[in-house]
């Protein structure tokens, strides 16, 4: 007997001064009559004003090519202000949940109604996981399309302390015997050494509180630890695994599910992410460049295996010995010492009257020398 089809979004913030929390679950009938069903709770938003939600294929992209992006609903904020609670949302609309226009995968954003199309003005984003079947229902027949990249965004169970949580994700990646999957979390609590991960049957995380995270379901595959760094970040790089794969109907096809995080001491839930669509036209070497998560702490870089201070020295145009001064723990600089993290530049944060022209002419550097000591930063005014 066919099953519905179901798939559920938890937002997680984009903007820092966002303050928005909430879910929604889509449902597609098997027949296809009537059409899709989008319902759950939004909060967090200013009362009165207007929102849209907006459907975007990839919800991560290396040159702003994000794919078909589509408005879905327009949200009235005027019921959440009479009621000061969450907004209710339920409505009809045509979105699948099988074959290539799939939205299992894909990201739903919210923006103010007058969107500038902007990166910076999303509010919140969430990707439509794999939902744990309801109402009896023994199985959910929701599939992604294929895709070849992939990526998640890790999020803390609720409540937690404002501002605190972690932050972080992975991204993952087709190689010649199976997958890779890279990682970074930051946020960790101090005094361990790694932080077991695994992929699980649902992308489903629930209403984002302890309890509701219980929803991805069982064990898919067991994917080792993230090891912790001598700075407290969290590091991850599983290469070649073929036990779990991009195909859409394998029970380990990594979008549309979970990753959870657990204490290491304790098996406390620490976080959790739902695979969803990266842009699938950058190379791969470009994409485990650009697409992993920035670094906990700024400029820092975890040396790789077999990686040499001269290397990364020269990748930010330093020397070795200045790089062997900022990092006192090295005693060696010719011993391998992979899986540390090292400094290459002292942190400096601009500050009030400064701009990054000043800054650069107080330490005599150019804009090259700024940019590849920055990488991925398109702004200095803080």
């Amino acid at each position: 007997m066919p099953q519905d089809r179901l798939a559920s979004c938890l937002f997680y913030r984009v903007s820092a001064a966002s303050r928005v929390q909430g879910y929604l679950y889509l449902q597609e009938s098997a027949i296809g009559d009537p059409p899709s069903t989008l319902a759950g709770l939004i909060g967090g938003m200013v009362d009165g004003s207007r929102h849209r939600l907006m459907l975007r294929q990839y919800g991560q992209a290396s040159a702003d090519d994000y794919g078909t992006l589509t408005a879905v609903l327009l949200l009235n904020e005027t019921r959440a202000a009479i009621g000061g609670g969450p907004l209710p949302v339920e409505a009809l609309v045509s979105l699948p949940l099988q074959g290539p226009s799939s939205v299992l995968g894909a990201s739903l954003l919210l923006v103010p109604e007058a969107w500038d199309g902007l990166q910076a003005s999303i509010l919140a984003q969430c990707e439509f996981g794999l939902a744990a079947p309801r109402g009896g229902a023994f199985r959910n027949e929701a599939l992604p399309p294929v895709n070849t990249r992939a990526f998640c965004s890790v999020q803390s169970p609720l409540p937690h302390p404002e501002g605190g949580g972690l932050s972080g994700g992975f991204i993952a990646s087709p190689t010649d015997r199976g997958l890779r999957v890279r990682g970074r979390v930051c946020g960790l609590p101090p005094g361990m050494s790694g932080v077991p991960l695994s992929l699980h049957t649902y992308g489903d995380l629930g209403d984002g509180s302890v309890g509701g995270m219980g929803a991805a379901g069982e064990v898919a595959f067991d994917m080792g630890s993230m090891v912790i760094d001598n700075l407290g970040s969290g590091n991850f790089d599983m290469i070649d695994e073929p036990g779990i794969t991009f195909f859409p109907a394998s029970p380990t096809g990594i979008v549309g599910r979970s990753v959870l995080l657990y204490h290491q001491n304790t098996t406390e839930l620490l976080g959790a992410c739902v695979f969803g669509a990266y842009e699938p036209g950058i190379g791969t070497t470009a994409f485990n460049e650009v697409a992993l998560p920035g670094v906990c702490i700024a400029c820092t870089w975890l040396l790789g295996l077999q990686e040499s201070l001269h290397a990364v020295a020269r990748r930010f145009r330093s020397d070795w010995i200045t790089l062997w001064s900022l990092n006192p723990g090295i005693t060696n600089p010719d011993v391998d010492s992979s899986g540390t993290s090292i400094y290459y530049a002292h942190p400096y944060r601009i500050a009030q009257g400064e701009s990054a022209t000043s800054v650069m002419a107080r330490f005599g550097m150019t804009a090259l020398d700024v940019s590849v000591a920055n990488p991925g930063r398109l702004s200095y005014a803080e």
